[in-house]
């Protein structure tokens, strides 16, 4: 993901990173498992995104995540599998559910419309948010946060971590254009991102 497909809601690598370290913090402090699994997976990303923003994770991983944090329970099974490994001290590679990608381009299609309310317009809850945090990524995770707890009731900061997947998933695939595009072309864009990358050879960074 190049800085050219974040910078829509301000998403410059520098904010970007920044945005999913304050997630992860926030997200590791609850004590709860799904938060904990959360908080990894913001980590992670971070950390690839500082090694080379144009070769971070997949538009599969990324929706496989935000499918994983808003389908209630996946996100605990997700850190109950972390935990066995860790136990068995097995050095093997997590796998999401195999049915997560499916679950986080649902949400998509379903909230599209809200997405969209959230984020496009002179009256949206990012042009509000702007004027508490400028026109950086959290702006716009914390206006999509607004409509995950509206129509999922997952609480904050839960939503603040599901919210800045979502967003990595829309500029992702999008490019600037969401607020432009129809939504059957939004999740065309997801699905032809998702089919390019599964024709290319796997990187060390396509698999969670």
């Amino acid at each position: 993901m190049s800085d050219s497909e974040l910078e829509k809601y301000g998403l410059s690598q520098a904010n970007t990173v920044a945005l999913l370290n304050e997630v992860e913090l926030l997200l590791a402090r609850t004590g709860v498992p799904g938060d904990k699994c959360l908080s990894t997976f913001a980590s992670m990303y971070a950390f690839d995104l500082r090694r080379d923003p144009k070769v971070a994770y997949s538009m599969e991983s990324t929706i496989e995540i935000l499918g994983i944090a808003v389908t209630p329970g996946q996100a605990n099974e997700a850190q109950a599998g972390f935990d066995r490994l860790s136990r068995m001290n097995v050095h093997a590679m997590w796998r999401a559910p195999e049915k997560a990608s499916e679950w986080g381009r649902q949400f998509v299609a379903r909230f599209i419309g809200e997405i969209r309310k959230a984020l496009c317009g002179e009256n949206s809850e990012f042009a509000k948010q702007q004027k508490e945090h400028g026109a950086t990524p959290k702006a716009a995770a914390v206006a999509l946060a607004t409509t995950v707890m509206s129509q999922t009731g997952i609480d904050s900061p839960t939503a603040l971590g599901a919210a800045t997947f979502l967003l990595l998933v829309l500029a992702h695939a999008t490019k600037k254009s969401l607020c432009t595009m129809t939504d059957a072309e939004v999740l065309k864009a997801i699905d032809d991102k998702i089919a390019g990358q599964l024709d290319e050879p796997p990187t060390s960074r396509e698999t969670i």
